[in-house]
């Protein structure tokens, strides 16, 4: 007799972690803003080093240093210069692009709530939007799944007809296929 317990028990090894639900369009925009900030990075970095070489020959414009000599830093040069350009050039990450989405977001899901035609009367039932951020999904449908089992029948799903935006188009006729 073998007794599994603990973190050895089938439901505990097959425990993990929920996936976070991201649309398409957030995906991307991570992406951007990872290659803006190496480029954010990659820009300090050369600046840093360009300054830091000709540094010496900076110091002898009357206009940059009027009093004759150079600031001091807490930091050491290459280190503070590198957080001064970094500073500099962070206008380039758009931070605002992500509350703007979201101020989309819910835009959309308060229309998706309050929009009359998406109410089911029968049921007493307004559209439910439980995730703001699958909005920009709803008209991106890449599969369609069914439960067809096939046992009796060929197992063979046809077009008949198809509704869009009130418009139908094909005829349900006996012939297979989509007629239109």
């Amino acid at each position: 007799l073998v007794v599994y317990t603990g973190g050895d028990t089938r439901m505990a090894r097959n425990q993990h972690p929920p996936t976070a639900k991201m649309a398409n369009l957030e995906r991307s925009i991570n992406r951007t803003i990872k290659v803006v900030m190496g480029l954010q990075v990659t820009m300090a970095l050369v600046s840093d080093l360009l300054y830091c070489s000709y540094k010496h020959v900076f110091a002898g414009f009357w206009y940059l240093f009027p009093d004759g000599k150079q600031d001091t830093h807490i930091l050491p040069d290459p280190i503070g210069y590198f957080l001064t350009f970094f500073l500099i050039y962070s206008n380039l990450l758009p931070i605002s692009l992500y509350a703007q989405l979201e101020m989309c977001n819910f835009c959309q899901a308060h229309f998706i709530k309050n929009d009359l035609s998406m109410y089911d009367e029968p049921q007493d039932c307004p559209a439910a939007v439980r995730s703001t951020n699958l909005c920009h999904e709803l008209g991106q449908v890449s599969y369609i799944f069914s439960d067809k089992t096939g046992t009796l029948t060929q197992n063979v799903m046809e077009l008949k007809q198809i509704s869009v935006a009130g418009s139908i188009f094909g005829e349900a006729k006996s012939l297979g296929g989509f007629c239109g």
